[in-house]
């Protein structure tokens, strides 16, 4: 065998792997905390939540869409009251539930007494994406 030595493609092809493996660690570890606090929330909601009736701010679309394929995905907002004070939540709208949401509409959601901040939508199965208030 004899020695061989990278050349500057192949370092720099060194370095790409590094950084693609540093981000697909960091990468994981962000999606892992994310389902965890999800999952978190889902619990204490099905636990602890208060139902009451939020109205709806907004119902957009983001993302395009073309012909029969489509990458768009519909958001809501909502806002409810609680103790006195008003707290808001965007969040994506699964395909099945957008035709029934209306801006000044209402939607149930359950919320948590002590972190109003944390709220669903009752009959929506899938999980919020987003920060709350966001």
């Amino acid at each position: 065998m004899r020695p061989v030595l990278l050349n500057g493609a192949g370092k720099a092809l060194l370095f790409l792997a590094g950084i693609l493996l540093t981000g697909g660690i960091v990468a994981g570890f962000l999606l892992d905390r994310t389902s965890r606090r999800q999952t978190k929330e889902a619990d204490l909601l099905a636990g602890q939540g208060v139902r009451t009736q939020a109205q709806i701010v907004r119902v957009w679309e983001v993302g395009e869409r073309r012909g029969k394929k489509s990458n768009s995905r519909f958001r809501v907002t909502y806002t409810f009251e609680h103790a006195g004070g008003r707290y808001t939540r965007s969040m994506r709208v699964p395909r099945n539930k957008v035709q029934t949401l209306t801006e000044g509409g209402h939607v149930a959601v359950l919320y948590l007494p002590t972190q109003p901040e944390i709220s669903h939508p009752v009959d929506w199965e899938e999980r919020p994406d987003g920060p709350p208030n966001g």
